[in-house]
């Protein structure tokens, strides 16, 4: 399985509000609401603009999405990693956690791709470490 990251473009919010809806679903129905759950492809244009994403392709198969930006210098806040249900387990969010960390420049740039290997460490053997913790009420 290969795991590669393109940027986002406006053309992909079709494809990506189905990522998220399925992705999301589960948690939907268990909480009777979730946040990412539901946006309409215009929702998603907007989200593509406001706040970078990735589209995670495995073997060129759209699985995906990782949304980050760099508040401030070499710190990196990952808004949403989502993929879809048959393919979690697999370590796809481990390898867009580790994309996010290997690029060498702003990974959130409108030139950053990669070509990452989907049997990457977990976050925290890759250094990861939470930033801080924000409690919603």
């Amino acid at each position: 399985m290969e795991i590669r990251f393109r940027k986002a473009e406006l053309s992909d919010a079709e494809v990506l509000t189905e990522i998220y809806n399925s992705s999301f679903y589960d948690d939907y129905i268990r909480y009777g609401e979730c946040p990412a759950y539901g946006k309409t492809v215009e929702m998603m244009r907007r989200a593509i603009v406001e706040y970078p994403k990735f589209l995670i392709l495995s073997d060129d198969r759209p699985v995906g999405c990782i949304s980050c930006k760099e508040p401030e210098k070499g710190v990196y806040e990952v808004g949403c990693l989502c993929v879809i249900p048959e393919f979690q387990g697999k370590g796809i969010g481990t390898a867009a956690m580790g994309f996010v960390k290997a690029t060498p420049h702003d990974p959130c740039a409108s030139d950053a791709k990669s070509r990452f290997s989907s049997d990457c460490l977990n976050s925290t053997q890759a250094g990861w470490r939470p930033a801080r913790r924000i409690w919603v009420i």
